[in-house]
């Protein structure tokens, strides 16, 4: 009797070990689409582009995002990110996220709502949103909840995060500016839009259309003479090394928003559309806090490298600010952009 016991100890050990030496292989759901264990629900791999600079912080900002996205949801939200026009420029990326060709993209939120159909967005070009403060309570008001949803409908993409706060548009040029007549003819790199094209023609601008990855090649080329853009972007693009006279005066202060296809948006689950906006918002707190904090010190680099970084003269404001609103109105007059676009923006700024 003992023998049999000791046998049968035997055979339940040898099972034992056995079973605790096979390697699990991956759970399947029914369409054999891999599961992941910790929460239940499918892995997704998304692709999320970016033009800002790999070591840029909005880029780190986008891998944090990544990050988050990974650990919430127990590993299921696979997130890729392409930094530095990896898929193409900001247009490109944005048609290949309408189209499905790519998962996910982020770009300045207000500029590109309004190149894809929300016209009174345009207004953002004139200068009602000129401050930090402006701009948070611009993009958290009902009226810009309602622009996204039109958005969503007419071009099929959701917008996931919206709270990345970037430091104010300013100038970088190759000769100082102090007063409106430096502006006259002077060939200045803007964002290819109608209406940003109008209000930096408004102060005698000579405004040109040039891919943002292709900036610093032609101002060293002599394509342009300037360019404009975010305080921070001009130290991590390098522009100030060859365009080393920074002006702060810009017609806004831009935030960043993260969308994806809608079409993809739909294959998630509830969950995970719910961590996605969760470590969004989480990455986007980061990013604004980030940004706040180490302006200074790209300053000091830029100005230990021979660039001159100065505030606009209050004249100079209040010109370009009187031109600014005077061509937000003309261009509602000609019927580029609704009529009260302009004021309805301004009130947003104003939390109203």
């Amino acid at each position: 009797m003992k023998k049999i016991i000791s046998i049968l100890l035997m055979m339940l050990l040898v099972m034992t070990t056995a079973a605790c030496g096979q390697t699990q292989e991956p759970a399947v759901d029914g369409n054999d689409t891999p599961v992941n264990e910790a929460s239940t629900d499918p892995v997704v791999n998304l692709t999320l582009g970016t033009t800002s600079a790999a070591e840029d912080l909005q880029t780190k900002a986008l891998e944090k995002f990544a990050e988050l996205a990974k650990e919430k949801s127990g590993g299921s939200i696979i997130i890729s990110v392409f930094p530095a026009s990896q898929l193409g420029d900001a247009t490109t990326e944005m048609e290949s996220v309408i189209s499905g060709g790519q998962d996910m993209f982020m770009e300045s939120e207000l500029t590109y709502l309004n190149n894809y159909g929300i016209k009174e967005l345009g207004a953002e070009s004139f200068g009602p949103v000129a401050t930090r403060e402006r701009i948070i309570a611009a993009s958290n008001s009902d009226w810009l909840k309602e622009c996204r949803e039109t958005f969503r409908q007419n071009n099929g993409v959701v917008t996931v995060g919206y709270n990345f706060y970037r430091q104010p548009i300013v100038m970088a040029t190759q000769k100082e500016m102090n007063t409106i007549d430096d502006f006259k003819g002077y060939k200045l790199r803007v964002v290819p839009s109608e209406s940003t094209l109008a209000s930096y023609s408004a102060l005698g601008f000579n405004p040109t259309s040039v891919a943002y990855n292709e900036v610093y090649l032609s101002l060293s080329q002599g394509v342009i003479e300037g360019t404009i853009g975010p305080l921070d972007a001009m130290y991590t693009m390098k522009f100030y090394e060859v365009a080393p006279y920074i002006l702060k005066l810009g017609v806004s202060t831009t935030n960043m928003a993260c969308w994806i296809n809608e079409a993809k948006w739909n294959t998630l689950t509830e969950n995970q559309q719910n961590i996605l906006m969760e470590a969004c918002a989480e990455a986007g707190d980061w990013y604004s806090q980030e940004n706040q904090a180490m302006i200074e010190g790209y300053i000091k680099e830029m100005e230990a490298n021979g660039a001159q970084v100065k505030e606009a003269s209050d004249e100079l404001w209040a010109q370009c600010f009187e031109l600014w609103e005077a061509a937000g109105k003309e261009f509602e007059a000609a019927g580029k952009m609704p009529e009260g676009s302009y004021d309805k923006l301004y009130e947003a700024g104003n939390g109203n």
